[in-house]
């Protein structure tokens, strides 16, 4: 059942794993109850123990008048064993975007998902790196290799804007640039994303476009396929629960 008397999401995700350790679960020394060591559930100001910080901030953040910074949102987190997708939600509630989780091995079922795929298919991480990729991917470039960052590729890789994405900069590059401003404000704090920003806002000819004001919305763009030549494509994307990830698919038509 919600708390009643607190009205954000974070506040009762921080109330509800607080109350479901002690002390001992934090590595702190039991309170003494009339001699004898108490295991009750851990109060506000062990947290501040805990953290190693002054008395009553961690009551601040709980009750929502303190907002913390993202770093110590997250030792919380950690403190409190806050489990991965409670974390998300409450990110997501307190600042407003995903938290920038370490990036790990896609896992084997997706693996197995995207390289049993018919069509052209890549796990791409929010930072636009590419987790995994099937054969199709692979044939769909000049090199016959999937490129290492998606978002490089689609924005200034020179076989991505010169060939592949047919009419670069009147078919793909506003929708593709609006996407990308989508990316930041979700992951703002990721260096990969701040250095292909850097990137083009010195690039000139990305300079002389302005971005759409919508994305690619699974619309048929031309496309030359590296392996059967030019058609259109659509780029579909889902996002796997619990992983800062993107399963895209590429739709590949051929032209008659």
């Amino acid at each position: 059942m919600k708390d009643e008397h607190i009205g954000r999401e974070y506040q009762r995700i921080l109330k509800r794993y607080r109350l479901e350790l002690t002390r001992a679960d934090l590595g702190l020394p039991p309170r003494r109850m009339r001699g004898r060591p108490a295991a009750s559930p851990l109060r506000q100001t062990d947290l501040d123990e805990a953290l190693g910080g002054g008395t009553g901030v961690y009551q601040k953040v709980e009750s929502g008048t303190l907002l913390p910074s993202r770093e110590h949102f997250q030792r919380i987190a950690t403190l409190l064993r806050i489990s991965p997708i409670d974390y998300r939600i409450a990110h997501m509630d307190l600042f407003g975007t995903e938290p920038a989780l370490d990036q790990e091995a896609a896992a084997p079922c997706w693996e197995r998902v995207i390289k049993g795929q018919k069509e052209a298919a890549f796990l791409a991480w929010a930072s636009g790196e590419v987790a995994a990729s099937n054969a199709q991917f692979a044939r769909i470039h000049p090199s016959g290799r999937a490129p290492s960052n998606m978002w490089h590729w689609l924005l200034l890789a020179p076989d991505a804007r010169d060939e592949t994405l047919v009419r670069w900069d009147d078919e793909w590059a506003p929708f593709l640039l609006t996407e990308f401003r989508l990316a930041l404000a979700r992951s703002p704090e990721d260096p990969v994303l701040h250095s292909i920003r850097d990137a083009l806002r010195t690039d000139t000819r990305s300079a002389r476009i302005e971005p759409a004001t919508r994305g690619l919305d699974h619309v048929a763009r031309p496309f030359y396929h590296a392996g059967q030549g030019l058609g259109t494509a659509r780029f579909t994307t889902a996002h796997p629960d619990g992983t800062p990830t993107s399963l895209v698919t590429i739709l590949f038509d051929r032209a008659a």
